[in-house]
């Protein structure tokens, strides 16, 4: 491998935006856990900070928020990046996410001196009828772009299949699942019980967690549908929900909710601390019907949480047998699913365990940070 200490990587990290999502908590795991100590290391945002970018500050690692959505007013951040590639020298521009992923190639090309472009897939690829027209073009672009890429990083096995199908190329392909903190998402019953008093959870109650951002893909109606399904035969089930858009002023979910259930739903809204959140519940589930690898998934598995997926992306082969998988887009197998586990507590626990121990054995954030710095080290090394 690398001899020459000139050549050790100096990754500029560029990434769509920090709000509370899949990838940018993918991003700030991996700094956390090691990726940050490279010298070098930086982070540039295409829009703004969000939720993360501070939390990626707090690491020590430079970054630059382009505000690209504010137009003519995001010029003087455009010195503010030349300056950060100055003083840091980049080798190694790691894009995230598809407009991530043109930004680093462009800036790839243009750097002096000359450095690699990398780009990180983790989106799962059915259809273009089911993105949105601008992410269509971009997915488009990257298309022709992608045979001049030396190095794509995909986190599901699926997307790499759905893309290459696509007509993505690209020199070297690899799949790096997303790895998880054992100590961060450990079950712990104490933060368990202040955050049920805080939400008036009654310590008997079995709570079924869904976490993620309102979108399409997400397909929220389904769950909220099929809890609603379970509330009407168990009286002791409470629903949690957690995601940018997902509050009470949403009529688009709340008012599937019957009004005699109500206090029974809580519908939080975007969340700083997930992980204290998820260790009150006793279910995670998924009910999306697109996906490559949900970081939830692996987190609620390594908090010792039962799982209730659908069968999208590789969320089959994430949770093995620690978890309970069926159709997406299937309300009344999602609540059939769901139903059973609240008349089982034993198999939620056993579940949960095998879910901690798959986590720990399969998906350790230390193993994934170890497979990024072997291959930012493969891309440099002219022998490899």
């Amino acid at each position: 491998m690398r001899t020459d200490p000139r050549q050790a990587p100096r990754v500029c990290h560029v990434i769509t935006g920090l709000g509370t999502g899949g990838a940018e908590r993918a991003l700030l795991n991996l700094l956390s856990h090691g990726l940050s100590e490279q010298e070098g290391c930086s982070v540039v945002s295409l829009t703004g900070r969000g939720t993360i970018g501070p939390l990626i500050e707090k690491l020590g690692v430079r970054l630059v928020c382009l505000e690209m959505k504010r137009g003519l007013r995001a010029l003087p951040n455009l010195k503010e990046l030349r300056r950060l590639l100055r003083e840091s020298q980049p080798n190694i521009f790691q894009g995230w996410m598809y407009h991530g992923n043109l930004a680093a190639t462009a800036m790839a090309l243009v750097n002096r001196p000359k450095a690699h472009a990398a780009w990180n897939i983790r989106h799962a690829l059915y259809s273009l009828r089911n993105e949105r027209a601008g992410t269509s073009l971009t997915i488009l672009a990257g298309r022709r772009f992608s045979a001049r890429i030396p190095l794509t990083i995909y986190n599901s096995r699926l997307s790499l299949e759905q893309h290459a199908a696509f007509g993505f190329q690209g020199e070297r392909k690899a799949v790096v699942p997303n790895g998880f903190d054992m100590v961060a998402f450990a079950p712990d019953p104490e933060i368990r019980r202040s955050v049920r008093n805080l939400l008036a959870i009654p310590a008997s109650a079995i709570v079924f967690g869904h976490v993620g951002r309102l979108h399409p893909m997400k397909d929220h109606p389904n769950f909220v549908r099929a809890a609603v399904a379970v509330s009407q035969a168990h009286a002791e089930a409470y629903f949690v929900m957690i995601g940018r858009g997902v509050t009470e002023s949403n009529k688009y979910l709340t008012d599937l909710v019957p009004e005699d259930r109500r206090d029974r739903f809580l519908f939080l809204g975007e969340q700083s601390n997930v992980p204290d959140t998820m260790k009150a519940f006793d279910v995670l589930v998924s009910s999306s019907w697109s996906e490559a690898f949900p970081n939830v998934i692996g987190e609620a598995m390594a908090t010792g949480l039962a799982t209730v997926v659908t069968d999208v992306g590789d969320c089959r082969d994430i949770v093995g047998e620690a978890g309970l998988v069926v159709p997406a887009r299937n309300a009344p197998a999602l609540a059939t699913a769901m139903l059973s586990l609240c008349h089982d507590k034993e198999m939620i626990a056993r579940l949960g365990g095998l879910g901690r121990t798959r986590v720990a054995e399969n998906f350790h954030i230390d193993s994934v940070v170890a497979s990024y710095r072997r291959l930012y080290d493969s891309l440099l090394d002219p022998r490899d």
